[in-house]
């Protein structure tokens, strides 16, 4: 939803909390699922999901489904990245 009102995830501000609690919800599902490479950015493969259930409520979501999916991948992919040459 706040990514559909404009938010990125960024560095500073409450972008940079937003961009921590997608890097957090990664690194969780990375330790704890069984995520194969194919499956590896599995947040941004939710929302679609998420979007159809809360669309009802903010149909807006839809029409940024494109570009909150792109965010969340990006934004996720290079987590991976960060985390797995921290490892």
């Amino acid at each position: 939803i706040a990514i559909a009102d404009g938010l990125v995830p960024e560095k500073k501000g409450i972008g940079g909390l937003l961009k921590k609690m997608i890097e957090r919800a990664t690194r969780i599902a990375q330790e704890n699922l069984q995520i194969d490479e194919q499956n590896v950015s599995i947040l941004s493969q939710l929302i679609p999901h998420v979007t159809k259930i809360l669309a009802p409520a903010y149909p807006e979501l839809k029409d940024k489904l494109p570009r909150t999916i792109d965010l969340v991948k990006d934004c996720e992919l290079n987590s991976i990245e960060k985390y797995r040459k921290a490892k």
